[in-house]
C-alpha cells in the first residue's frame, strides 16, 4: 500500500519563497490564491528560515504588515536525497503540516506536505474506514456561528475544513483559506494603511452563512472511502445524513492513519496481509503496533514478527493460521491461532504471544523480590 523508497526530488510541492521581512498580507493572499497550507520563508540571503503554515497565520488576529520573522516555525529542513519516508518522520515528530527540502546551498526548492503523501506515498484507489481516520465533531459549527469560532477550532485541531450545518441540512465546509481570506487580504485591500480599528472584528465576527460555503462529498461513519477521495475532503455524516459526525481531509488522514506510519517505529513485520482488504489490514497492525509499544516500554523489544497463512481447500471458506513472535533481548515469546476471520486469528496470536511475555515478566519480578527478601534476612 505504501512506497517507502521515494526521494524528495522527484515528489516535493513547488512553491514560492518569501521572505523573513515580507509582510504576513504578501504571504496570505499567495496561500489564498494557490491554496496552500505552508511556504518555507528564507534569510536575505535566501537561505532557509524556517515554515510558515495556516497554523501560525491564524492562531492569533495579526497585523498585514507583521514581518514573518516573528511567525516563522524552525523545523529542520531535509535534503532532496532524503526519502518520503523521513519527511513522514519529521511530520510525525514535529507536528507541523510541512516540511521544507533545501538544496545543498540550503536554499527551498519545495515543500512535503500531507498532501504530497497522498499523492505519492499511497495507492489512491485504496480505501479505508471513515471512522478510523475522521476528526471526530462533538459540535458542528452552523450558519449563524461567527467566523471566530471556525478559526479558533482550525488553529487549535489543525483541520483545513469544517463541516457548517443549517437547521435542516448540511451546507457544505468552510476552508482555512476563506478564513485566511477574510482576516488579512480584504481589510488589506480597504486600506493601505493596514487594519481600519473595528474592521477585523467585524469580519470575524459576521455569520459563517454570511460567505460561500464549499461542497465536499457525505459519507457514513462505517463506509469505507478510497485515499483519493480524501484527497478533496469527505464530511462524515450520521446514518440519517443530517448531522456531521466528523471530517476528514489529507491532515487528518495523516494524524489519525498513525498505525501504518508508526510501523517502521517499532521492529514490526507482518507477512501474508496480501490478499486482506484495507481494513482488515489496519485492524491486524494497529493490534500488532499496539502490543509492540508495551512491550518495548518493559523490555528490549528485538522484533515482533506475525505471519498469516491462508489455507485453502476447494469449495471450503478460507482458514488463516497465525503465528506471532516477539523477540527480546532475553527469551522469545510466541502465539499462535487458527480462526476463520482474519482478523480474529491474527489478534489471538499477538494476545497468546503477548500473554507469554507478561507471565515471564511476572516471574522474573517475583525472583527479584524473593532474592530481596533474602538478602534483608
Amino acid at each position: 500500500m505504501m512506497e517507502k523508497a521515494l526521494t524528495l526530488s522527484g515528489v516535493l510541492t513547488p512553491v514560492s519563497v518569501f521572505l523573513t521581512s515580507d509582510p504576513l498580507s504578501k504571504v496570505a493572499s499567495y496561500m489564498v490564491e494557490e491554496e496552500q497550507i505552508a511556504v518555507p520563508v528564507v534569510s536575505p540571503s535566501g537561505k532557509y528560515a524556517g515554515i510558515l503554515s495556516f497554523v501560525e497565520i491564524i492562531s492569533s488576529r495579526l497585523h498585514p504588515h507583521t514581518k514573518l520573522k516573528s511567525l516563522i516555525v524552525k523545523v529542520p529542513p531535509l535534503s532532496a536525497e532524503r526519502t518520503l519516508n523521513d519527511a513522514i518522520k519529521t511530520l510525525l515528530k514535529t507536528g507541523v503540516p510541512a516540511v521544507a527540502c533545501v538544496n545543498s546551498d540550503r536554499k527551498p526548492l519545495g515543500i512535503i506536505t500531507p498532501y504530497t503523501i497522498l499523492d505519492y506515498a499511497f495507492n489512491g484507489d485504496s480505501k479505508v474506514l471513515s471512522r478510523e481516520v475522521m476528526l471526530k465533531l462533538l459540535a458542528p459549527l452552523f450558519t449563524d456561528d461567527p467566523v471566530d469560532k471556525a478559526r479558533k477550532f482550525m488553529a487549535k485541531r489543525t483541520v483545513e475544513y469544517l463541516p457548517v450545518l443549517s437547521k435542516k441540512k448540511v451546507e457544505g465546509v468552510i476552508g482555512i483559506w476563506d478564513i485566511i481570506a477574510l482576516m488579512y487580504t480584504i481589510p488589506f485591500k480597504k486600506s493601505k494603511r493596514g487594519e481600519i480599528g473595528g474592521e477585523l472584528e467585524s469580519l470575524l465576527s459576521s455569520p459563517i452563512g454570511k460567505y460561500p460555503l464549499h461542497k465536499l462529498l457525505l459519507e457514513k461513519a462505517d463506509s469505507q472511502i478510497s485515499l483519493r477521495e480524501i484527497r478533496n475532503g469527505v464530511i462524515v455524516v450520521s446514518r440519517d445524513e443530517t448531522w456531521p459526525v466528523g471530517i476528514i481531509t489529507p491532515i487528518t488522514f495523516f494524524k489519525k492513519f498513525i498505525a501504518a506510519l508508526e510501523e517502521e517505529r517499532l521492529p514490526v513485520i507482518i507477512e501474508g496481509m496480501d490478499r486482506l482488504t484495507v481494513f482488515e489490514r489496519s485492524l491486524i497492525m494497529k493490534k500488532a503496533i499496539e502490543i509492540a509499544k508495551r512491550v518495548n516500554k518493559r523490555g528490549r523489544l528485538l522484533e515482533l514478527s506475525l505471519v498469516i497463512k491462508a489455507r485453502e481447500k476447494p469449495g471450503v471458506k478460507l482458514l488463516y493460521e497465525s503465528t506471532a513472535s516477539i523477540k527480546l533481548d532475553r527469551g522469545v515469546h510466541s502465539g499462535h491461532s487458527i480462526n476463520w476471520d482474519p482478523v480474529t486469528s491474527a489478534h489471538t496470536a499477538l494476545k497468546e504471544a503477548y500473554y507469554s511475555f507478561t507471565k515471564f515478566k511476572a516471574r522474573r519480578r517475583e525472583v527479584k523480590i524473593s532474592r530481596a527478601r533474602s538478602r534483608k534476612k
